[in-house]
């Protein structure tokens, strides 16, 4: 790659690796400032308008970070590139970028998400091998989280014809453990997937927002064996919220894990085999022409945000947190109660998110930190 194109990746990969920011903060810092640069030399003045701090990510860290990437194989995969996984930009807070191992060119294959417990039963696993085995020899790259049970033998059925494998901690941490062959199988024959840091462990509260990649990358989930507070019905929802079909594997009700059973409660189509998942998917004419066209990147561009003027950032500055609690609310409802324009409050968010003065929920939903 050319020095140009180094910048560009240094640059994301400093904002997104700076205190406080995630994928929905990137966006919206990329949208009022234009370009990652830009909103890097901001950051300290926006958390300062807060009453708070925040020191970027600096050149260094990330340059080691780009460092140890190459000498492990890995590759940084920004949005904006052409690999980056185009199905994976169409939900709402997508990684700005990706550290990948493998083949890349299962990023835009169309892909079927097989989950399930780690405590998988014998007939589980045999059920997540013949699924994964029949989705995949249609030409279909299976997706899966690479955690022992349902995944690991989704993973294994598959590795001949294509599987993507999205991990919770770094691209090299190995986790479980015993899965330490299957991940050098992947690294070569398949493709692993990270949004964190080289070197970071797998924290627990990472696997709910790993799982938002593993529904995003698929045009389908299939569930089998899993229990009802399960990461695997965390995956089922986030493809529901994504607009993504949910497939289930009926189990049997004395079983302890019938949340697929539950699915199908709520409209999840029950399935018996991979071919039933094929012929669902066959009759769902969004997925039989090219979807793969939107980027995201370029819309963020294309519409920058104006930047408020002082006095109607003062103004809203002044009455906005008293107002708030750790109840959540929305952007909307602060508006509305505030009788403030919903742009100059979301601004002043954002300088109070990067203060660490609030936190954003999952839905977008606004509370006081918890940290403060």
């Amino acid at each position: 790659m050319d020095n140009t194109f180094d910048k560009e990746i240094l640059d994301w990969l400093r904002l997104i690796r700076s205190p406080r920011v995630g994928p929905r903060m990137f966006f919206n810092l990329l949208s009022i400032f234009g370009s990652p640069k830009n909103a890097l030399s901001e950051l300290s003045n926006l958390a300062k308008a807060a009453g708070g701090s925040n020191k970027p990510c600096s050149i260094s860290e990330a340059e080691k970070e780009i460092i140890e990437c190459q000498n492990f194989g890995a590759q940084i995969l920004i949005s904006s590139m052409p690999n980056y996984s185009k199905l994976l930009k169409e939900i709402p807070d997508f990684p700005p970028l990706l550290i990948v191992k493998g083949n890349i060119d299962f990023l835009n294959k169309r892909s079927i998400a097989i989950v399930g417990s780690r405590n998988a039963s014998i007939s589980g696993t045999v059920n997540a091998q013949k699924f994964s085995d029949e989705i995949s020899r249609a030409g279909y790259v299976i997706v899966s989280g690479m955690a022992r049970g349902i995944d690991t033998a989704a993973h294994k059925a598959a590795l001949e014809n294509g599987t993507i494998g999205i991990i919770a901690g770094g691209i090299d941490n190995i986790y479980p453990k015993e899965n330490r062959a299957l991940y050098e199988k992947m690294y070569t024959k398949g493709l692993i997937v990270t949004e964190y840091k080289i070197g970071s462990a797998p924290l627990p509260n990472n696997f709910p927002r790993r799982n938002r990649i593993i529904s995003g990358i698929s045009i389908a989930t299939v569930i089998i064996e899993a229990s009802l507070k399960s990461g695997a019905m965390i995956t089922a929802n986030s493809a529901v919220e994504q607009g993504r079909d949910v497939f289930a594997v009926p189990n049997s009700p004395g079983s302890l894990n019938t949340g697929a059973n539950l699915l199908i409660k709520k409209g999840a189509s029950l399935v018996e085999s991979g071919y039933d998942v094929l012929s669902e998917l066959s009759y769902n004419t969004r997925f039989q022409k090219d979807l793969f066209s939107s980027d995201v990147f370029n819309e963020f561009k294309m519409s920058n945000t104006s930047i408020p003027s002082d006095y109607e950032l003062i103004s809203v500055r002044k009455k906005l947190l008293p107002k708030l609690s750790y109840s959540p609310v929305s952007v909307g409802q602060i508006s509305s109660v505030l009788g403030e324009d919903i742009v100059v409050v979301n601004y002043v968010l954002l300088e109070l998110e990067l203060a660490g003065k609030i936190e954003r929920l999952y839905n977008g939903n606004v509370v006081l930190s918890s940290k403060e």
